[in-house]
């Protein structure tokens, strides 16, 4: 079993690592199902030859936890704010660029440098939710070292 959880951790390490170009949900995915199968079926064999093992039934729910929070993850990854959504805040940033321009052409002065920065700033947040929206590209990733120290401790 011990081999079997390092080829997972490996899969997983795959998965989270495949760049936007390379990534392959359903060869992943389909590699990451064959081994959760292999575990789950190692798991219920040992069960099967002691059922009332104490041991047995907390690493098949330990094992249980581990299939759910990968499945938690690949939704997470798939997971996109709407277009509706991302459609509203472009409206409304825009709007609020153009009411902010509109405001100091009826006044005496111009504030450049305030209007400068509203503008960097709605730019900037309207980057920093694409970027969190899509976690294969981008300047935000999933931080994945978790997984490689439990391969290491694994290794061990």
């Amino acid at each position: 079993m011990k081999n079997l959880f390092i080829r997972y951790t490996d899969a997983r390490i795959e998965y989270y690592k495949a760049d936007f170009a390379d990534f392959k949900p359903s060869e992943l995915s389909a590699k990451t199902a064959d081994l959760q199968q292999k575990l789950w079926s190692q798991a219920a064999s040992l069960s099967a030859k002691d059922p009332h093992s104490i041991a047995a039934g907390l690493f098949i729910a330990s094992l249980n936890d581990v299939i759910d929070v990968s499945e938690k993850q690949t939704v997470a990854f798939g997971a996109f704010i709407p277009d509706a959504v991302m459609n509203l805040l472009f409206f409304a940033s825009m709007l609020v660029i153009a009411a902010v321009s509109y405001l100091n052409g009826l006044g005496t002065g111009r504030h450049f440098l305030l209007n400068s920065m509203l503008t960097v700033l709605i730019a900037m947040t309207l980057f920093v939710i694409l970027d969190l929206d899509r976690p294969r590209r981008g300047l935000i990733r999933t931080n994945y070292q978790s997984m490689l120290r439990l391969k290491d401790s694994l290794a061990r």
